[in-house]
This record gives structure tokens, sequence and C-alpha cells, in this order.
């Protein structure tokens, strides 16, 4: 197996983002449930406002998530052909939840009765908390 080989080669931890997570368990790696929190951010009286995205607003999104991951550690660098490819963000295909504003973005997706889950945001690491109270 592949991690068989990993280990062979003293690499002592791998990350795997899959969609697919019974796939690569037959590979040797286990999920590891993220957290998930419920509830509303407290209401900001400074949040930036935010606005449904457009294919103009793309290159705002794309820098912001540059600015966002700059520093972290496990973070994708997203070339042309991830973005348009893998997540399929065109101009003339933009997400129905992805909002934009001058502090970065917040991309939601609505499930069936209505409620938001965050698949993304971007932007000043500072200005996180304000687009999240922004985008409910």
């Amino acid at each position: 197996a592949l991690t068989a080989r990993m280990d062979d080669a003293g690499i002592d931890f791998s990350l795997l983002g899959t969609g697919i997570p019974a796939f690569y368990a037959r590979l040797g790696w286990e999920v590891w449930p993220l957290p998930h929190l419920t509830g509303r951010p407290l209401p900001a009286p400074d949040a930036p406002a935010l606005r449904p995205a457009t294919g103009d607003d793309l290159p705002v999104v794309r820098d912001a998530f540059a600015r966002y991951n700059d520093r972290r550690p496990i973070a994708a660098e997203r070339t042309d052909a991830y973005w348009s490819r893998w997540l399929a963000v065109t101009p003339e295909s933009v997400p129905q939840g992805l909002l934009v504003g001058d502090a970065g973005y917040v991309h939601l997706t609505f499930g069936r009765e209505g409620d938001a889950h965050l698949r993304e945001v971007g932007g000043e690491p500072a200005a996180v908390p304000d687009l999240l109270a922004a985008a409910v």
C-alpha cells in the first residue's frame, strides 16, 4: 500500500483532502472528522458589505485567497486550471453563494432546509471574523 511506502521513506504524516474518503481508506488513510460548529456570529456593527460575486470579481477573489493563505502551511496554490476546472469558477460560471466585498470573500452553500454551510473564506486574516458576521 502507499502508506507502507511512506512509512519506509520515513514520512510520518500525510494529509489528504478528498470527497471520496472510502476510496482512500482502502489505501490506509483514515477520516479525521472536522469540528462542526452551529450558531450565528455576533453582529458586527462595522461588518464589511458583501454582495453576490460576478465574473468581474474573480480576480479580487483569487487575490484574497492568495493573501489569506500566503502563510498557511497546508493551503494549495491555485492555478488558473485549478480555479476553472476543479472549482468550476470562471467568469461565465460564478457559484451561487460566493459573496465578495472590499475586505475579501465568503463562499457559502445551502442545505435542503436553507441552512448555510461555510465552504471558504478569504481576505486579510484580521478581517475574517467581520466577513463571517457580514455573510449571515
